[in-house]
């Protein structure tokens, strides 16, 4: 599996923001944020397929989704899978008789900074909005 090795600074700040919003708002804003913080890793495991010559039907490229699912309430779960494509899993390690070409494995190291960094941005993005939208005309 991948590696995890990530700095994360302003947690505090994101959880305060957080803080600030009903739960089940600060959820869909914490579910939107993964989703879209999801997708930039999808374009880049894509655009490894498509680097790597994977593309004969392109089906590996569209069975690549992202998913959202809250855990207990507190805990928001991303998952970017390959769907019903599993061939890919022998394209990423490699079988007896085929080299391994990671494609899954280049864009999550390509990208795992800047997925993280974004994902910071697209929280405190919806809680400001979030907040707008609750306090029209800036009532307290």
């Amino acid at each position: 599996m991948a590696d995890a090795d990530l700095k994360i600074e302003g947690l505090r700040e994101l959880n305060r923001a957080l803080r600030t919003l009903p739960g089940v708002t600060a959820n869909r804003v914490v579910r939107s944020a993964g989703r879209r913080s999801g997708n930039i890793f999808r374009k880049s495991w894509r655009e490894a397929i498509d680097r790597a010559g994977l593309v004969d039907t392109g089906a590996a490229r569209k069975a690549i989704k992202v998913r959202t699912r809250q855990k207990g309430g507190t805990e928001t779960i991303v998952t970017v899978h390959s769907g019903n494509a599993f061939y890919l899993m022998f394209h990423e390690f490699g079988t007896r008789f085929l080299a391994p070409n990671p494609t899954a494995r280049t864009a999550y190291k390509n990208e795992k900074d800047h997925v993280v960094k974004a994902a910071g941005e697209f929280i405190f993005d919806g809680v400001e909005k979030e907040t707008r939208r609750l306090n029209p005309r800036g009532r307290r």
